[in-house]
């Protein structure tokens, strides 16, 4: 709110005005940054919490060869600095035929965040197996259930308040990541806290500010949402 950042003071030059809330909301980069931040996040969101119960499961209950070896890797995205994943992802997307499709996509962001995330939904879920009883995965199988069906009608129901709370979880990092996704986006999957950092580069350091308490509104928004959610569930 303030004319210049930093700079106010009674009866001083600058005061206070609504100008630079006017110039981001009047802003297309605003929206479409706020679009993919959105779609971004519900995507990480849903594919992070399939992908680490299925890695939790695997750890917890399977007795595959190397999962001991699986659960230490799960830890790796911890062990690299943000900007060092985002320039180590960004090499096996170019440097991958299959996989170069996937720079400067939303499905790549996904999958940047899904990774980096990885520690913190993999031991939350594990968490939630390990309250879960082995009788009642035994007693389906007998009663005829195959895998699937159990995991959709046994663990997923079971899971769900751990669910709810990984997936709010991943949707407030994909929001608020910036070291991750700056090598990674692109002007047309641009999210706000990509955004964010053009605005202070640029020296709009006010325009930069509006962003930023904007995102804490929406993270903190999520955060009350996915608690009421997972209260519900339990």
């Amino acid at each position: 709110f303030m004319e210049l950042f930093g700079v106010t003071y009674p009866g001083g030059e600058f005061g206070f005005t609504l100008e630079h809330w006017v110039a981001v909301l009047n802003d297309d980069l605003f929206f479409r940054s706020l679009i993919n931040t959105v779609k971004l996040g519900l995507g990480a969101a849903f594919a992070g919490v399939f992908v680490f119960s299925l890695i939790a499961y695997v750890i917890i209950r399977s007795r595959v060869a190397g999962r001991n070896v699986l659960d230490i890797l799960v830890w790796l995205p911890w062990a690299i600095p943000g900007i060092l994943l985002s320039l180590a992802l960004l090499w096996m997307y170019l440097g991958t035929p299959f996989l170069s499709v996937l720079y400067g996509t939303l499905l790549g962001l996904i999958f940047a965040m899904v990774f980096k995330e990885m520690p913190i939904g993999v031991n939350l879920m594990k968490t939630g197996f390990m309250q879960i009883g082995p009788e009642l995965e035994e007693a389906a199988r007998v009663a005829g259930a195959n895998w699937w069906q159990t995991y959709w009608r046994l663990f997923v129901p079971l899971l769900a308040p751990t669910a709810a709370t990984v997936g709010m979880l991943t949707f407030i990092s994909s929001v608020k990541d910036i070291s991750t996704m700056v090598l990674l986006s692109t002007p047309e999957t641009r999210p706000i806290s990509i955004l964010l950092l053009d605005y202070m580069t640029n020296g709009l350091v006010e325009s930069g500010a509006v962003v930023g308490v904007i995102t804490t509104v929406l993270t903190v928004g999520v955060a009350f949402v996915g608690r009421s959610i997972g209260m519900g569930l339990r």
